[in-house]
Parts: structure tokens; C-alpha cells; sequence
């Protein structure tokens, strides 16, 4: 089985030319099923002041390519593709949140 250590180079490579990734995160931990999951965490850069969201096709491929690239893996569990902003203390307007 490949090692988280060898998972995240595979995943930056293919998404390394994508501005829109900032981060790659990866780690293990137990899913809603109580079983040991990979998650691969890509933290985004915050949309477009023009754009209040992600555009969904882009998201769409990203995931592909993860998926792909896991796939290439010998992984014996379950993956998981999730999205974080850059700046998850931004409000829908923009504006910094309060604390």
C-alpha cells in the first residue's frame, strides 16, 4: 500500500499548474462508517469577488484528477475529496467575520 508520504507528491504534480489549489492536506482517520478513510483535503483559493462560489465543473475535475491519481495508488480503503477555502474567515459578502 502506498504511504501517505508517497500519495501527496502524486496529487501536487497533477494539480500543481491549478491557482485555484493552494494546499494539499492528507491524513487517515475514521469515516461515518467507523472505518479507516483517507481524506485529501484542498484548500482553495476564496472565489472571484465577482463569483460567490466555486465554479462546480472546475471542482468537478479536481476531484477527477485526485481520484485518479488515487486510484493509480494500491490503496486498501476508502478516499474522501474535500474542499476548504483559503479563508474560511470570510463572510458571504467578503467582509472579514467578527471573532
Amino acid at each position: 500500500m502506498a504511504t501517505l508520504e508517497a500519495i501527496k507528491p502524486v496529487i501536487q504534480e497533477r494539480t500543481a499548474e491549478d491557482e485555484l489549489v493552494r494546499a494539499i492536506d492528507i491524513d487517515v482517520r475514521e469515516d461515518g462508517f467507523g472505518e479507516d478513510a483517507l481524506y485529501v483535503t484542498l484548500t482553495l483559493a476564496d472565489p472571484s469577488t465577482d463569483d460567490d462560489r466555486w465554479n462546480v465543473d472546475h471542482l468537478q475535475q479536481l476531484r477527477e484528477t485526485v481520484d485518479e491519481a488515487l486510484a493509480a495508488q494500491d490503496l486498501q480503503m476508502t478516499w474522501y475529496v474535500v474542499f476548504t477555502p483559503e479563508h474560511a474567515d470570510i463572510d458571504d459578502e467578503g467582509d472579514q467575520l467578527q471573532l
